[in-house]
This record gives structure tokens, sequence and C-alpha cells, in this order.
């Protein structure tokens, strides 16, 4: 079981979701075979926390939400199972009682689960909530008496296959947008659309970003995918604000080719009357679409 886990624990590491959820999935299998014991208990609540962030990625909402009610069920038992090494009715057992439960709680990391433990570890010891984080060693909560100081953002590269990019992952509804002739070839990011764009054609139905992810392992795009989601995830951007950026990207891109063409008309030197009116029109177009973009 142990190895299962850890094999789980590696996989999520490089972003292999699927094989991620395969490895833990299984070590819950053997857990469930196992003599009871506060040990087992523990680790099929910790397994089940360990699956929660990979289910989420993997657009699974109704199988998180199973687990997270496993996981609560374990905590009722594990917490049963410390109780009937401690007699509660002396302050020698109610302290042993804290004693044995400190290291499960410190090891639970999902703050709803964590508090909700904390609370009912204080009532059957009889310890006053301030009291009973001292006890347990927990680190003292928040008080959120000062603004957080500003968290320092991931600058990421300044072009529009990146406004593309970070963009498209907030709203991966926006990928048949995707022209690959209008993008710079040369750059890191035009890639990485293109992997997503090929990614997501995969798919039946529109992929969740965890089964993006997922498909991605082993592409050299993976890399600058993972920025970028982490970009968008600094900037909060709405699935609306998403598209709009999007938009804009895509604008830009259009006038630098219209430009492109422009430059290439003039550099021919425009010599007949039809040429200078081909010119002109575009130019004119050009400009229109120019002033479509908002002011920096």
């Amino acid at each position: 079981m142990h190895y299962l886990r850890q094999a789980g624990l590696k996989a999520a590491a490089r972003w292999a979701l699927r094989d991620t959820r395969g490895w833990l999935e299984q070590a819950l299998g053997v857990l469930a075979v196992l003599p009871e014991s506060p040990s087992t208990l523990e680790q099929g609540f910790e397994i089940r926390l360990e699956l929660r962030p990979t289910l989420n990625l993997l657009g699974e909402v109704r199988q998180v939400l199973e687990r997270l009610r496993e996981a609560e069920t374990l905590t009722q038992f594990l917490l049963a199972q410390l109780r009937a090494e401690c007699d509660l009715a002396t302050a020698e057992g109610r302290a042993r009682f804290i004693s044995v439960a400190k290291p499960h709680v410190q090891k639970v990391a999902a703050p709803a689960l964590r508090l909700q433990l904390i609370n009912e570890i204080a009532e059957l010891s009889r310890v006053a909530e301030g009291e009973i984080d001292r006890l347990l060693e927990l680190p003292q909560r928040p008080r959120f008496s000062r603004q957080a100081p500003p968290r320092t953002r991931y600058a990421g590269p300044d072009s529009p296959e990146w406004s593309l990019l970070h963009s498209l992952l907030c709203n991966l509804a926006l990928v048949e947008h995707i022209d690959p002739e209008a993008l710079n070839a040369e750059r890191a990011e035009s890639q990485a659309l293109l992997a997503v764009r090929e990614a997501c054609r995969e798919f039946e139905e529109e992929p969740s970003l965890g089964l993006l992810l997922d498909r991605l392992q082993g592409s050299p795009a993976l890399e600058i995918v993972l920025r970028a989601h982490k970009y968008g995830e600094e900037i909060r951007f709405s699935a609306q604000e998403a598209e709009t950026e999007f938009t804009e990207a895509l604008v830009k891109l259009d006038l630098a080719r219209r430009k492109k063409e422009l430059d290439q008309l003039r550099a021919g030197g425009l010599a007949s009357r039809e040429e200078q009116l081909v010119w002109q029109e575009k130019n004119l177009a050009y400009k229109r679409l120019q002033g479509a973009l908002p002011s920096p």
C-alpha cells in the first residue's frame, strides 16, 4: 500500500492526473481489506485528502464530495478509536487523549476538516479553543487584523500569443478561435497554443483543465502551459474577462499581419494606380481595426 501511495504522489508531482488517481485509488482498495486500526484509518483519511486536488482538476466534482464525506466519516472512526484508549472522565485521560490525537491533527491539511477535528477534540477534552491550539502545537490561526502584503506575480512574455494562452486556459471554449497561421511560430507560447488546440480536439466535449494537462503529459509545451495557468490564477480573470483579453490579442495578431502585408506592398514600389488603390484600401482597414483596440 505504501508503494502505491508513493507512486500516486510522484505521478501528481509530474501532473500525470489519471495515473495519480489510479495509484491512490488502488491504495484505498488495499486499505479496505486490511484490519481496521488507528493507523489504517489515518492513512485512508490522508489518501482521500491527497486525491481531492487531482479529482478537482479532472472536473470530477461528485467524486470530490464523495471522498470528502468519506474522510469526515473516517475522522469520526479515528476519534472513536483514540477515545477508547483514554479515560475522558479524568484529567489524566483527557491529557492523554490530546497527546495521542496531536500527530493525527497536525497531518490534516484541509482547513474545514482540521477545524472540525480540533473543535471535537476541544469539546471531548474540555479545553478552550485558544488553549487546544497550543496543546496540539498548531500554528496560530490568522486573525486578519491587517491586509496581507501583495503577492509577487509571475511576469509572462509580452506578446499577443501569451495573452491568448493564459486567457484560453481560463476559458477553454475559446480554443477553436486559434488560427495557426496568425501565430509567430518562433515563440514558445505559440507552440503551446497549438498543442492545447490539438489536445482539445481529441476530446468529444470541452475538456476540463485537468484533463487537458493530463493529455499534455510528455509534451514540451506542458511547462509553459503550467506557467500560463499559474499566471492566470494570479490575475484571477473571470470567463468574460478572459474572453475580452483573448479577443484583443486576436486583434493585435491581425494588426501585425495587416502591417506586414502593407509593408510588403510599399516595398514593391506601388508603381501602378491599381496597386496604390489596393494599398490605400488595406491601410484604411488597418487604421479602422487599430482604432477598435482600447487605449493602453
